[in-house]
């Protein structure tokens, strides 16, 4: 996958209501070896006279070619859109369902929904792992194909996210300088 290179992140200090300080807004980089940019747009603040927010997710503006593309995710209502740079038809809205219970041709119902399949895949993952017994060298074989599959979160797939927070930790701190990711 492509690399992130560098961040910068500007953010505002407030107060939560126990009185504890901490960045309650704040606006990140991330830009890729590519060129491509993530920009992330952060706020910690509730209305006081209101229902608290749940406004998470992610609208990634995409090129392919001579159009652009767009994947977008809303978690507040558990759904993904996405619009493509060829095909038909272009635009589509998803919802994966994060969990419900289906009927199929066995007994009771069936969970279905990437919240299960995340919790299952991690399950499928250890239970392989424990299947080598004291084989030091089957486990770490069969760990190797799961950091490689990139369906389960390993440290081994997933270190550059601790580069990218430090990063973004260094930055904050500088009043929003970029900083530099180490390879």
């Amino acid at each position: 996958g492509l690399r992130p290179v560098e961040v910068s992140v500007r953010g505002c200090k407030g107060n939560f209501p126990n009185g504890n300080v901490g960045y309650m807004w704040s606006a990140a980089r991330v830009t890729f070896e590519n060129g491509g940019m993530l920009n992330v747009l952060n706020g910690l603040g509730y209305p006081d006279l209101a229902a608290g927010s749940n406004d998470q997710g992610m609208t990634l503006f995409c090129e392919g070619g001579d159009c652009g593309g767009l994947i977008q995710h809303n978690d507040q209502f558990r759904g993904v859109a996405h619009c493509y740079t060829r095909g038909t038809p272009p635009f589509r809205f998803v919802n994966p369902d994060y969990f419900r219970l289906v009927p199929w041709e066995g007994e009771g119902l069936k969970p279905v929904g990437y919240g299960y399949d995340s919790l299952e895949a991690n399950v499928r993952s250890a239970i392989r792992v424990n299947s080598a017994g004291d084989d030091l060298q089957a486990r770490q074989k069969i760990l190797q194909e799961i950091d490689q599959a990139g369906i389960v979160a390993t440290p081994a797939n997933s270190a550059i996210n601790e580069q990218v927070i430090e990063a973004g930790r260094r930055s904050i701190l500088a009043d929003g300088q970029p900083v530099a990711i180490g390879r």
